[in-house]
């Protein structure tokens, strides 16, 4: 890469430094592309203040952008780069920072490359998790295990919006499923039926923990009751800590 741009093989870039390598380029429309080839080829390690995409500031969204459309081979060199490597397991607890949309984006163009990812206690919105909810179900990954527990902001009605789009039938992977700590204690009836329809639907999970999400009884056991249970696919369990 240093002789291409010495040379002047590269005149959309100029060079700043060849040892570390830094590179300027001409505009930002250039940058973008560069970066996400760089990520893409596994070229490169991101520098520390870059190498957490879960804590992205909004100018790095335009290189998810352009990353998305690259699919597996930019979730590959992204995880590569990132201090996620070598991980198949990412605990992001209480770690969601920078803008939040982007930062999220960034951890759903990780899911194609772990098995286990925490999300425990981020204050995840509704409109967030439909977001990541649609992300995953793009994706063609091996997430088995995803861990929501303790965003208090989410509610029944955000998790069938988020169930409806990530556990469709032969196409998801998740096995274990924690909703725990959620706000459902206002959920309607009709709701909780609804989200047991569509946990059984999708057909793959086999452990599910709803404990402290502040479920009525009736409505508990209406949830119960939709699901079959006891079933062969879905059992409800008291997490081991919170």
């Amino acid at each position: 890469m240093t002789q291409l741009v010495k040379s002047g093989e590269l005149p959309v870039v100029s060079l700043v430094s060849s040892a570390p390598l830094v590179i300027r380029a001409k505009n930002e429309k250039v940058l973008v592309s560069l970066v996400t080839r760089v990520l893409c080829k596994g070229l490169c390690a991101l520098p520390p203040e870059a190498a957490s995409p879960w804590r992205w500031p909004e100018r790095w969204g335009a290189v998810l952008s352009e990353g998305a459309k690259m699919g597996k081979a930019f979730s590959k060199g992204l995880h590569k780069a990132s201090v996620a490597t070598g991980k198949s397991a990412i605990n992001l607890r209480a770690l969601i920072g920078g803008h939040r949309q982007t930062s999220l984006r960034a951890v759903g163009l990780l899911v194609p490359e772990i098995t286990s990812l925490d999300l425990r206690d981020n204050m995840i919105s509704p409109d967030e998790i439909a977001d990541l909810g649609r992300q995953l179900a793009q994706t063609k990954g091996v997430l088995t295990k995803l861990n929501l527990g303790g965003n208090h902001t989410l509610h029944a009605s955000s998790m069938v919006t988020f169930c409806q789009a990530c556990l469709r039938e032969g196409t998801s992977s998740l096995a274990d499923l924690d909703l725990s700590r959620l706000s459902c204690g206002d959920a309607k009836e009709d709701e909780i039926g609804h989200l047991a329809n569509v946990i059984t639907l999708g057909g793959g999970l086999r452990n599910l923990v709803l404990s402290s999400s502040g479920v009525a009884d009736t409505a508990a056991a209406i949830f119960i009751t939709q699901l079959g249970c006891p079933s062969p696919t879905v059992r409800l369990m008291a997490p081991d800590c919170v």
